[in-house]
């Protein structure tokens, strides 16, 4: 987790990942500028709030590669989220295509 107290400036016109981003953001309609915008505050709050995790999956298609980016997450507790949402939405915990995925953080 970042320092929270940082001296460090953000300046809103000159970096260039914040100017990245209002660029792609111009490219999305009105829906998923609202469903980006709920995603990022989500995500947001794990930087901040000590209980909350999250793990965002990408994936490349169906039975292709993904990536796994965990946030406020060590192994320990992505693994135990992943298992948690497995029960919760009713899969078993073995793939016949299972591989280690690769964790960012």
């Amino acid at each position: 987790m970042s320092n929270k107290n940082s001296n460090t400036e953000l300046d809103l016109n000159s970096d260039k990942f914040i100017q990245e981003t209002i660029e792609a953001l111009k490219k999305l309609d009105k829906e998923e500028r609202e469903h980006y915008q709920f995603l990022s505050k989500a995500v947001l709050k794990c930087y901040f709030e000590e209980n909350n995790r999250a793990v965002v999956t990408i994936s490349k298609g169906l039975g292709q590669t993904f990536t796994l980016i965990s946030v406020n997450a060590d192994d320990h507790q992505t693994n135990r989220i992943l298992s948690d949402t497995s029960d919760a939405v009713g899969f078993g915990h073995s793939h016949p295509r299972s591989q280690r995925p690769e964790l960012l953080n």
